[in-house]
């Protein structure tokens, strides 16, 4: 999440609008470290799947049907990817 503000971002804007107005101490001191464990989980099951051949593979192969879909302008949301779209 350090290297990735916008993860920041949204998780900010979720917690907002979800978590009550005066949340629990308990929460407080245990959102953090699950969201940590959330994020290193998420990266780890990423960088192990695209280390194996098979999915490195498939995803180099739909890496640039991807990349025309989500970098399209026009599309719905396509505010929302304005950052990843600079990218493409």
């Amino acid at each position: 999440m350090l290297s990735n503000p916008k993860a920041a971002v949204q998780y900010g804007v979720i917690f907002a609008a979800m978590l009550p107005q005066s949340p629990s101490q308990a929460l407080t001191l245990l959102l953090p470290p699950a969201v940590f464990l959330l994020e290193v989980s998420w990266y780890l099951f990423v960088a192990v799947g695209l280390s194996s051949t098979r999915p490195r593979d498939a995803y180099l192969k739909a890496k640039a049907a991807i990349d025309r879909t989500v970098c399209r302008p026009g599309l719905p949301g396509h505010q929302t990817l304005a950052v990843h779209a600079m990218s493409c």
